[in-house]
C-alpha cells in the first residue's frame, strides 16, 4: 500500500542509538522538525530542573488524579491546548503547550526506564494492547 501523500518529500534521518547501532529512516521534514523541538524542549527541562529523584517519584505516581505529574503537567498543558486552540490568532500558543504535553510525557517514561520500573519499552509498530 502506497502511504504517501501528495507534496510530502522525505528527508534521510541517521539515528544512532545507545548501543552505537545506527537506524536511516526516510521522515517528512515536519515530522523532524517537531522531534529536533522536542529534543530542545527536552534539553531545557533537564537544564531547568535536572535529572532529580523528585522526576522519577512524579513519574512513579503515573496519571494519578491527585499526582503533581497529572495535575501541575499533563491538565495545565491539555487545559491551555483547548483555551488557546491549534487554529486561528493564538494557534502558536497552543501548539507550543501541546509540544510541551507530548515532551512532559515522553519525560515520564524516559523516568520511568532511568529508575528500573520499566525494565524495556514494549514493541513500536504493533497494535495498541499488543506487547511483544
Amino acid at each position: 500500500m502506497d502511504q504517501s501523500a501528495p507534496g510530502v518529500t522525505e528527508r534521510a534521518v541517521i539515528i544512532t542509538t545507545a548501543s552505537g547501532k545506527r537506524h536511516l529512516r526516510m521522515l517528512p521534514p515536519e515530522f523532524v522538525e517537531v522531534l529536533e523541538w522536542i529534543i530542545d524542549e527536552r534539553g531545557y527541562q533537564v537544564e531547568k530542573f535536572g535529572y532529580g529523584d523528585d522526576d522519577l517519584v512524579h513519574a512513579r505516581e503515573g496519571l494519578a488524579e491527585d499526582s503533581w505529574f497529572w495535575q501541575k503537567g499533563v491538565l495545565n498543558y491539555a487545559g491551555r491546548v483547548r483555551l488557546f486552540g491549534l487554529v486561528g490568532d493564538a494557534r502558536l500558543l497552543g501548539a507550543q503547550a501541546l509540544l510541551k504535553l507530548i515532551t512532559t510525557l515522553i519525560s515520564q517514561v524516559e523516568h520511568l526506564r532511568r529508575g528500573g520500573d520499566l525494565e524495556r519499552l514494549p514493541k513500536a509498530g504493533v497494535s495498541s494492547g499488543e506487547i511483544a
